[in-house]
């Protein structure tokens, strides 16, 4: 993070020696609620960038490590010793927060958006489960899932898997105010993996569900949804859907049950992980005046924090 102020004391340059110099002495301490912060690279007099330690606040307490801190800023001599008068502290400065994993994020919202659309054009019992094993016997490694009722669909998933070749694979720009955008660093990119299931008791459903699935597919080349639900300005991102090459395939029957059943895999492919949800700022690295192709004007680089 970025500190401004006065009279912050600056790094001294030491005349060129022999050998490979040692770093230099810190000049500046900051302290976050009594932690250290790490990075500490004074600019100027007058600003500084410090690396945020994690909090100083017992994660025993309810808060569970959020809530705000003081922020202590002081020079250090040639010792690393704080200069006397030379000190100053801002109560309150800074709040850590807490990721609330119990947010929606923006894989759920894929896949109740994928399960909506398996439902208005296929049918209406469909249901997922992220467990490839959920009865009795563990040791079977079968897809279980409950169905209120037959005909349905299983889904099970999701499986992330690494794409390279879909991933911006460098530094993003996102407009703020006015002339500045944000500068962001290269978000994870994947492929969402899932495997598919379809059961009747009837042969002929079976059958006839089988087309239907596979009509899905063929007819639906993309996944859409709101970029942010809570900004529709922002409008619709998609990711490209592909039923696995093997195609849907028929279950063999151990002929000790009267179901019908087929299975395949498919994907959603490109899915960026970006921020975690309830910090949009959290992949933001700098700032810039401009971002056109070729003409990046720098304002403020920030330290991540």
């Amino acid at each position: 993070m970025e500190i401004t102020g006065t009279g912050f004391k600056l790094w001294t340059i030491p005349p060129p020696g022999p050998g490979i110099e040692p770093p230099p002495t810190p000049t500046v301490e900051v302290l976050f609620g009594g932690e250290e912060g790490t990075e500490v690279a004074v600019i100027s007099a007058t600003r500084l960038l410090v690396r945020v330690p994690s909090s100083p606040i017992p994660v025993a307490t309810p808060a569970y490590g959020a809530g705000a801190v003081s922020i202590i800023v002081r020079n250090l001599d040639a010792l690393g010793v704080p200069i006397p008068g030379e000190t100053v502290t801002q109560p309150a400065a800074y709040t850590y927060d807490r990721v609330q994993l119990a947010a929606e994020s923006d894989l759920q919202r894929l896949c109740r958006t994928l399960i909506q659309e398996l439902k208005k054009q296929v049918i209406t019992e469909v249901a997922i489960s992220v467990h490839t094993d959920w009865d009795p016997d563990p040791a079977d490694l079968e897809n279980v899932v409950g169905l209120a009722s037959l005909p349905g669909i299983a889904i099970f998933g999701p499986n992330l898997v690494p794409n390279r070749t879909y991933s911006k694979n460098g530094i993003t720009y996102r407009p703020t105010v006015g002339v500045e955008s944000n500068v962001r660093r290269s978000p994870g990119t994947d492929d969402v993996t899932f495997s598919i299931t379809g059961v009747s008791e009837i042969k002929a459903e079976a059958i006839n569900l089988l087309a239907e699935v596979r009509g899905f597919f063929e007819n639906n080349r993309w996944i859409q949804m709101l970029a942010d639900p809570s900004d529709v300005a922002q409008g619709y991102v998609r990711y490209e859907l592909h039923l696995d090459p093997a195609g849907l395939r028929w279950e063999p029957s151990d002929g000790k049950s009267n179901l019908r059943s087929f299975s395949g895999n498919f994907l959603l492919r490109g899915f960026d992980i970006e921020d975690p949800t309830g910090y949009p700022q959290a992949h933001v690295v700098g700032k810039v005046a401009q971002a056109t192709e070729g003409n990046v004007v720098v304002v403020q680089q920030m330290e991540e924090s």
